[in-house]
């Protein structure tokens, strides 16, 4: 049985501006979760907790329809204009 190929040698790269932007990202990515999950609560009436407890479930995609969902309830028929573009951009 032949022997498998020698990898080329590691190159070391300096992952720091790297592992910064993923940082700056996930806590961007992170906060804009969690204002959905709160104006879902606050749009579907729900105490802090209670919101917590159901929100917490719903992946980024659930939570954009969510929103959009509640925002025509209000709105009678149509989200506001510019929560829909926000989502849009997001998905």
């Amino acid at each position: 049985m032949p022997l498998p190929p020698q990898f080329p040698p590691f190159e070391y790269v300096d992952p720091g501006p790297l592992y910064k932007e993923i940082g700056r990202f996930i806590f961007e990515f992170s906060q804009l979760e969690y204002t959905i999950r709160h104006h879902v609560g606050e749009k579907a009436g729900m105490r802090d907790q209670v919101a917590d407890m159901v929100t917490t479930n719903l992946d980024f995609a659930r939570q954009s329809s969510t929103i959009l969902v509640l925002s025509a309830k209000e709105a009678g028929g149509k989200p506001e204009p510019s929560l829909e573009k926000l989502i849009n951009e997001c998905r």
